[in-house]
């Protein structure tokens, strides 16, 4: 990743602008399949029936009965991935490369262990399961630990967007990603505390009449929060955040030094 307008010499207003477009084509690209996700995980939480067809059961004096087999066969399915996961192991394709390879394993599995990544990683299965995508962000935690801690999230789909142009399986081919997250105002100012508090709602992120992006889960019989904290919050004292990630191709100049004769790599610019 790299800073758009650092390499192209556009401006920040220039470059802000050109995010903003990018993001409304996105998001019409994948409103059907939002709209889709949300009637799925409502589908999956017991939520079956129409208002209309509820009604229409009511004016009959009929009770609105669900039988919901679908719950039963995603937790099937999300238990088998429970009981069949995959750990992470490097595999040397060289002569001296197994204890570096051994160490690189148990790297990854020290990794999952401290963060949960199992329990995470199964999560967005079960996402994946249910509306097609799953999402996990995985970083290091600098509160509790100042060299760093790992941590491992799944992500609520719904606040998921991405590149128009992407077709390849997993987005491969895709030239960035978003996060779109309703947060707690008070929330909003630690994680940007230089920032006017006026300049912290990216209310354009919102689609007229979105909910926010919550779905149901009926294990936990509560809606997803942004914040992911499962604690209701005042919709008043809350700002859209919109966090991007996107690719940017530099051109550099592989060359061997003529005074050292090592191999350099320099910009367009030093070249």
């Amino acid at each position: 990743m790299a800073d758009y307008a650092s390499t192209s010499g556009e401006s920040k207003n220039g470059l802000y602008r050109r995010l903003r477009k990018h993001f409304r084509d996105d998001r019409e690209f994948s409103s059907k399949w939002r709209k889709e996700a949300k009637e799925d995980f409502d589908f999956v939480a017991g939520e079956q029936w129409s208002e209309e067809d509820k009604e229409h059961l009511r004016s009959l004096m009929r009770p609105v009965i669900t039988m919901n087999r679908t719950h039963t066969i995603i937790n099937a399915v999300s238990g088998q991935e429970m009981a069949n996961r995959m750990e992470t192991r490097y595999i040397p394709r060289e002569e001296g490369d197994v204890k570096v390879n051994e160490m690189l394993s148990e790297a990854a599995r020290w990794f999952y262990d401290v963060s949960s990544g199992d329990d995470e990683n199964s999560e967005a299965f079960l996402h994946a399961t249910i509306c097609g995508m799953g999402w996990t962000d995985t970083t290091l935690e600098f509160e509790e630990d100042e060299a760093g801690a790992p941590d491992m999230s799944a992500i609520n789909p719904i606040e998921m967007f991405w590149d128009r142009n992407a077709r390849k399986n997993n987005l491969t081919d895709g030239e960035r990603v978003w996060r779109v997250r309703r947060r707690p105002l008070s929330k909003a100012k630690e994680m940007f505390p230089d920032v006017d508090p006026a300049d912290l709602d990216a209310a354009w992120a919102r689609a007229d009449g979105e909910d926010g992006g919550e779905t149901k889960n009926q294990d936990r019989e509560r809606f997803y929060n942004d914040d992911g904290s499962g604690e209701e919050v005042d919709e008043d004292d809350t700002v859209t955040i919109v966090h991007c990630q996107y690719i940017v191709k530099e051109l550099y100049w592989d060359v061997i030094s003529p005074l050292s004769g090592d191999k350099e790599e320099l910009s367009d610019k030093e070249f």
